[in-house]
């Protein structure tokens, strides 16, 4: 009776655990879960903790300020968040491939209606659309106010030449609390990140790893643009996932004289307290500034605090977004 009294107390505790809502998390709870989600390489996971870990945060200020009108709000958008199952990835790469189908046919309308359904599935949208996509193209995949075709995503391997842009910093957060508000005294870090990265790897070595025929570098172009881009409090604990949208807004600032399509690293995250990292390649078509493809990359950080920990982290990135991710 008690083996059995014992075995039905294991059934319910496992029942508890997988019945957990991302909502029901502390604080320190989801930085552990954050934490594991980085060292196993699940992007969709680290960009939901991500995400949780800023509402939370938020949240609990809160109602630590007795706001618990907002703090409520929080909460139902902690709600909102979920986890991707297996099943559930396996559907999203699915639709991956039927997007790019669609834009290749410049299916526009189909296109959007699939990127809906994907970002159902991440919990992002409740319902589909009632209104019926017009036929043209989405800002996704089409540069505003551009009246030129958009370009697939076979570019970037079809293109034999291209052009490197480096490491741009404009949309950077630094999360290390002990150095909050030592904005201007730090800044001297990113341009020390900016050509430690350049030089471990110049458009010279990237040809070989792309294998193409000729990289063309626009490097300078970026090295002072998050001078007057990065945002005040850059040094902040308040991160939030970087979204497409902004990038596509970003570029409007590339007024860059290369041609064809660019390749841009943009660095979103170097977490010191937590000793992780958040990177996104880009790449764009230069005429029209409109976003071809992005890829995040998350990992663990390198160094401990040093600076040349975190080249060497977007080093490990960049070798790991050509060796996983771009793929011929």
């Amino acid at each position: 009776m008690k083996k059995l009294f014992f075995s039905i107390c294991i059934c319910l505790s496992f029942k508890c655990i997988a019945q957990k809502q991302i909502a029901d998390y502390t604080l320190e709870e989801l930085q552990k879960q954050q934490t594991e989600a980085v060292a196993n390489n699940k992007i969709y996971d680290t960009e939901v903790f991500n995400k949780a870990i800023t509402l939370r945060t938020q949240m609990d200020a809160a109602t630590k300020a007795e706001d618990f009108t907002k703090a409520a709000a929080l909460k139902e958008q902690l709600k909102a968040l979920k986890l991707l199952s297996s099943a559930d990835l396996a559907k999203i790469n699915k639709l991956d491939e039927e997007i790019k189908k669609a834009v290749d046919a410049k299916d526009y309308a189909k296109a959007e209606q699939l990127k809906n359904q994907q970002e159902i599935i991440k919990g992002n949208k409740m319902v589909t659309p009632a209104t019926p996509v017009s036929n043209s193209t989405p800002t996704e995949y089409y540069a505003p106010n551009s009246n030129t075709a958009p370009v697939s995503k076979n570019s970037i391997y079809n293109e034999a030449d291209i052009t490197w842009f480096g490491a741009d910093f404009s949309l950077f957060t630094y999360t290390f609390v002990r150095k909050e508000g030592k904005e201007n005294e730090l800044l001297k870090h990113i341009n020390t990140w900016q050509k430690g990265y350049g030089k471990e790897v110049p458009a010279a070595k990237l040809k070989g790893w792309l294998k193409k025929k000729y990289v063309a570098s626009d490097e300078d172009f970026v090295q002072n643009l998050y001078k007057t881009k990065l945002k005040q409090n850059w040094i902040s604990s308040d991160y939030h996932d970087v979204s497409n949208a902004e990038i596509q807004e970003h570029l409007k600032n590339y007024n860059s004289n290369g041609k064809g399509i660019g390749l841009v690293l943009i660095p979103e995250l170097f977490n010191e307290d937590r000793n992780n990292y958040t990177v996104e390649f880009v790449w764009f078509d230069i005429a029209t500034k409109s976003i071809i493809d992005t890829q995040k990359i998350t990992g663990k950080g390198s160094g401990g605090g040093t600076l040349s920990g975190w080249i060497d982290a977007m080093l490990d990135a960049t070798k790991t977004y050509v060796d996983k991710f771009y793929k011929r």
